[in-house]
């Protein structure tokens, strides 16, 4: 009787004994499970951040001595910079490839017109005008509309503009042309539209030399 006692005892001890190893290792599976879920997560969040850099390094960059910033506004992508009081439609390290023929050193007057056919012709054109005089404007000099048309000049009362050296003024004269790019005549700066889709892209390579240009940068 007694023996079948020991025996039945040993036996619940040995079930207890299995019984707690199996919680055990069970234990040590959910331990587990949840070092492996902790260390997962550890390595998303450093995934997360890294990417999350990436992508806000690749939103900024340094071009003509400005730091510019990509943004979004609605549909639009625009390039804005501390230093410039009007956001670009372009990326402006994307127009270095439109030709600038002479150094741009403006005078304290500028005035901003061009040919009817551009200005008539082309709807960016009137965007192109207005944010060249902005940015003028807001950086100390004195912009004013102008035309190289005698009698535009006297039918509109508008500024004559008259492209000759040693002027007291400066222009910046949108014009038709074979190829996209700035020239210079006299105190003139031609800026050479191909397409109409050139405007904006000549006038803000425009702006961005000549801010450059005025702090002594090549573009």
């Amino acid at each position: 009787m007694k023996r079948k006692k020991e025996v039945k005892k040993a036996g619940r001890k040995k079930v207890e004994n299995i019984e707690l190893e199996r919680k055990a290792g069970m234990k040590k599976k959910q331990e587990k499970q949840v070092r492996l879920f902790i260390i997962g997560m550890f390595v998303l969040l450093i995934f997360i951040f890294v990417a999350y850099s990436f992508i806000q390094a690749s939103l900024k960059f340094t071009y003509a001595g400005l730091e510019f910033e990509k943004v979004r506004q609605g549909e639009l992508i625009l390039y804005r910079s501390d230093s410039f009081p009007v956001y670009l439609r372009n990326d402006p390290r994307d127009l270095r490839t439109i030709n600038i023929e002479s150094k741009i050193l403006l005078h304290p007057k500028v005035g901003i017109g061009g040919s009817k056919e551009i200005l008539e012709g082309c709807s960016d054109s009137t965007i192109a005008a207005t944010t060249s005089s902005i940015f003028y404007g807001k950086n100390g000099l004195e912009p004013f509309p102008g035309t190289t048309d005698k009698n535009e000049s006297e039918t509109n009362n508008i500024a004559y503009i008259e492209c000759k050296l040693n002027s007291n003024y400066s222009a910046i004269l949108l014009e038709k042309g074979d190829e996209t790019k700035i020239e210079k005549e006299g105190e003139c700066y031609i800026l050479r539209v191909k397409d109409c889709e050139d405007v904006m892209k000549v006038t803000e390579r425009f702006i961005v030399a000549s801010y450059a240009h005025s702090n002594g940068i090549e573009v």
